[in-house]
């Protein structure tokens, strides 16, 4: 994907060579300088994929602003994992800008934006790395689309032949795509004045798609480009869209 791609996701449609996709090297965004040496050869590689598969997101036009979440574990250490930085659209994504965090929330390279880590990502990201080791990938989408069929009862009904690989692609146990009720923001609820994510690590304990009802819809494989749209694995954002653009047309108007 990264090399289809490659000369679309960086700005300017500046190309990136094998030096920019392997490192080392400096780079400057809005006044910041990353030393991406600091970056080993396969991070920075997934890290030009996860920028890819946001310039996808806002090419087809799958977010809400600047609304919605993507982020991989670090191939070298499992206890941690890069996201993208929230305030930032999609259609910005650099590898350079993303933030690698710890599991507890702790940053451990802020990259080359002066941007946060979404605190509604903490609640999502964190509990599912530390549940599924077989997860190396995690994309949460705002998708018009998307959310108006999670706000329906019925949900994504399968009823096309889309809308049946979508439900089949979660690998789920039921063979359907499990739904996590809304409890507050990120779909989690608060105990106590602390996230209790107990629900979230329940429902996608065993299932690759996850619809979070009146909110979006998360996938999780192993790799980036599975959790983007590997028909094999997922089918996730793509086929998701297509099936819920036949299933409830007036909404992808």
């Amino acid at each position: 994907m990264r090399d289809r791609l490659r000369f679309r996701i960086l700005p300017g449609n500046r190309r990136c060579g094998a030096r920019d996709a392997a490192g080392p090297t400096r780079r400057f965004r809005k006044g910041f300088l990353m030393e991406t040496s600091r970056i080993g050869e396969v991070e920075w590689k997934m890290r030009c994929d996860l920028a890819a598969a946001c310039r996808l997101f806002a090419h087809r036009k799958w977010i809400q602003d600047i609304f919605g979440h993507l982020s991989f574990r670090d191939p070298e250490n499992s206890s941690a994992y890069v996201i993208t930085p929230f305030g930032m659209n999609f259609c910005e994504i650099t590898p350079s800008c993303l933030i690698k965090v710890d599991l507890e929330g702790n940053v451990l390279n802020q990259g080359s934006t002066r941007y946060k880590v979404s605190h509604d990502s903490l609640a999502i990201h964190p509990p599912i790395y530390k549940a599924r080791s077989d997860v190396g990938s995690i994309m949460h989408c705002h998708d018009p689309v998307v959310i108006a069929i999670s706000c329906t009862k019925e949900g994504l009904l399968p009823i096309n032949q889309s809308t049946f690989y979508a439900h089949a692609a979660s690998e789920s146990p039921t063979g359907t795509i499990p739904r996590l009720d809304f409890e507050g923001r990120a779909s989690i609820r608060f105990m106590d004045g602390k996230r209790d994510t107990s629900n979230l690590v329940a429902v996608a304990r065993t299932s690759k798609i996850v619809m979070l009802n009146n909110h979006g819809l998360l996938t999780l494989s192993p790799t980036i480009s599975e959790s983007y749209g590997n028909p094999m694995a997922c089918f996730t954002m793509w086929m998701r869209r297509a099936g819920c653009s036949s299933s409830f047309p007036a909404a992808g108007n």
